[in-house]
């Protein structure tokens, strides 16, 4: 979850304390701190954990909100006012409101030699692996 659509979730949950909100991640990770990966690789930061600035765990108990990581919302039914989730098997979740986070992904730039394989991106924590 981007740091913009975490500030975006606690003002909402400020202003709607009774809402049922539940968070849906395509990840393993709700929100981990991107700038601090050169720091992780590089042996600055020392402990993968100190990364993490928020788990589910976290989010549900500081604003009773449903995570469900590794979830991935396949479909939009604006019709049904629902969306199809995939985990294992896919299942309809309705919804009376919708937030649509999208994130992002690394951009790959057509440039000579980009294509070899010592040329890496660095954007999340699995990321991390090809560096260690």
């Amino acid at each position: 979850m981007p740091l913009l659509a975490g500030l975006l979730l606690e003002q909402l949950l400020s202003q709607a304390e009774k809402a049922e909100i539940i968070l849906l991640e395509k990840g393993n990770y709700v929100s981990f701190a991107n700038c601090g990966l050169p720091y992780y690789i590089g042996g600055v930061i020392k402990d993968r954990n100190a990364l993490f600035v928020s788990t589910p765990e976290s989010i549900e108990s500081k604003y009773h909100v449903d995570v469900r990581i590794n979830s991935e919302v396949i479909a939009i039914n604006p019709e049904n006012k629902s969306v199809t989730v995939k985990i294992n098997n896919t299942y309809e979740l309705t919804y009376d409101k919708l937030l649509i986070s999208t994130g992002s992904t690394p951009i790959h730039p057509q440039l000579e030699g980009f294509e070899r394989e010592n040329v890496l991106t660095l954007w999340n924590l699995s990321d991390t692996r090809s560096y260690l």
